[in-house]
């Protein structure tokens, strides 16, 4: 496991954050951004969580909480998890954006197959209007 001083650990993640912000939005995809107070932890959710959201941080993470897409610099390849309760959570080495981006999109593609693309917009609605005043990342976060 590769470990980073804090500050250098910070200026990856944010260096990571604002390429993949770039990326995903070149893709197309409604990015929220959450910056924690409390970790380097930066949480981004795509098209209002409907492709899910990505978690880039400096170590593993709480083991309950269920982020689909990890971009870490503590690891140092690419794995897979099931959680608990039983959802997929996808672990990246922190400059692996390309991989990390190959699957989003991809995961995307499967989702509009799935919904089509009316009720693909559908489920963003429904989740701005469920989730919107919510505390924690809705209220908190910003449409970049």
């Amino acid at each position: 496991m590769v470990r980073f001083k804090k500050k250098k650990s910070r200026s990856l993640i944010k260096n990571a954050c604002t390429s993949l912000i770039e990326r995903l939005k070149d893709e197309g995809f409604i990015v929220q951004l959450y910056e924690s107070y409390s970790s380097n932890s930066v949480y981004l959710k795509l098209d209002y969580g409907v492709s899910n959201s990505i978690r880039i941080s400096d170590h593993r993470g709480k083991a309950y909480l269920d982020y689909r897409f990890n971009l870490l610099t503590s690891v140092t390849e690419k794995s897979r998890e099931v959680s608990e309760r039983g959802f997929v959570k996808d672990f990246y080495p922190i400059t692996d954006l390309d991989d990390l981006m190959k699957d989003i999109v991809e995961h995307r593609k499967e989702r509009l197959d799935k919904y089509g693309t009316i009720r693909y917009q559908k489920y963003m609605d429904k989740n701005i209007k469920e989730y919107d005043k919510l505390p924690g990342f809705w209220s908190k976060s910003v449409v970049v």
